[in-house]
């Protein structure tokens, strides 16, 4: 069953698609990137179309904005 949505293979989190992210019920694979750092988000890309493009169906892969996230990261101890 499809629907009708085309889904990238990695999309970014954010505090509003956070919940509907969750609600998916697949694990996170993130990458917590610097704003000014256009290189890592191509490399993961990169990374994640050439070995893990087999896991689609069982990982959310993600890329998310470190500096938006610190102050949850630091709770977290990261």
């Amino acid at each position: 069953m499809s629907s009708g949505k085309c889904v990238p293979l990695v999309r970014e989190i954010t505090f509003e698609n956070a919940v509907e992210l969750t609600e998916e019920g697949l694990p996170f694979l993130i990458l917590f990137y610097n704003p000014n750092d256009n290189q890592s988000i191509k490399k993961y890309n990169e990374i994640i179309n050439r070995e893990l493009l087999d896991e689609k169906q069982n990982i959310n892969f993600l890329t998310a904005d470190g500096v938006t996230f610190a102050h949850l990261l630091q709770h977290l101890g990261k």
